[in-house]
């Protein structure tokens, strides 16, 4: 029987994520007769990282923290906040900021290789499958564009991004063009199309989340390298995804001493209660495991 192959993959891309709809949106620049204030108001947000906490499928949101760049980045972060944001929002904004420090990681490595070779130096420095991967194939799988629901290469199959159980995000298998009826695998006749059921990467089955403990800086790179979302022309040193984030959330839960040292901002509690109510509606809410990884995307 002839089975199903796919080309190799990584598991962002930005140039795939520039095309996608909801990168077109999370791409543009804060443009508004505000402007200026709003940088000086996020100004703030270099100081933090950006921690995916959980996700709510009955609301289609997802929590996430801010957590001091000075601590570990891990569940229990102290003096951070919590907040709540729209799911297809919070997923294509935090993969494109994993996207350009992931870019920014392998650009670095190759400018300070020595001895000009980068396959070597992607190894040394212990970024060899993700570097040197994204180098040679231009055609690899591409998470992003089935964020939303979309067919699945030329199967007659759909898959989109879900909440699977309260902390996991898959990709979902489905029969229809809507993302409405599930899949039944059990359905598909190997000798009849030919192939075994295609391997896909991050669903269910996989075991494979797109996002579990991840933690992305909010602090552009630096100015001459113009990451950070494409923003590194305005007068603030933050991430342009971690300003619409923040901006565009939905409930927080601040700490008391979130701002201790920063002037002029107190902590914002009025979320906490329905931030606490969403986790309660959910049946079997999962907490994210106290231990997390300390180690940011870049």
């Amino acid at each position: 029987k002839a089975v199903a192959t796919f080309p190799s993959m990584k598991k962002f891309d930005a140039l795939q994520l520039q095309n996608n709809k909801f990168g077109k949106t999370l791409t543009r620049r804060l443009e508004d007769e505000n402007n200026d204030d709003e940088e000086e108001e996020y100004s703030f947000l270099s100081e933090f990282n950006i921690l995916y906490q959980n996700c709510f499928p009955s609301s289609n949101s997802i929590s996430f923290k801010l957590c001091p760049s000075n601590a570990d980045c891990k569940n229990g972060c102290e003096n951070g906040g919590e907040y709540t944001a729209d799911f297809d929002e919070f997923l294509d904004a935090f993969t494109e900021i994993q996207l350009d420090a992931h870019e920014y990681r392998c650009e670095m490595i190759r400018e300070n290789c020595e001895n000009d070779d980068a396959e070597a130096c992607y190894e040394a420095a212990g970024y060899y499958d993700e570097c040197y991967g994204q180098d040679q194939n231009d055609d690899e799988y591409k998470v992003q564009q089935y964020f939303e629901c979309a067919q699945y290469g030329e199967y007659d199959i759909w898959v989109k991004a879900i909440c699977y159980d309260t902390i996991n995000i898959h990709l979902a298998i489905y029969a229809d063009e809507d993302c409405e009826e599930e899949y039944d695998v059990d359905n598909w006749d190997a000798d009849e199309m030919g192939e075994e059921f295609p391997d896909i990467p991050y669903s269910i089955a996989s075991g494979d989340p797109i996002i579990y403990d991840q933690c992305v800086e909010c602090k552009e790179y630096s100015d001459e390298d113009n990451n950070g979302g494409n923003d590194a022309e305005d007068e603030n040193e933050v991430i342009e995804q971690c300003e619409q984030l923040f901006g565009d959330r939905t409930y927080s839960c601040e700490t008391e001493y979130m701002y201790e040292n920063i002037d002029g901002l107190s902590a914002d509690q009025s979320g906490c209660g329905k931030i606490q109510k969403m986790q309660q509606a959910e049946e079997g809410f999962q907490y994210q495991p106290s231990k997390r990884s300390s180690k940011s995307s870049s």
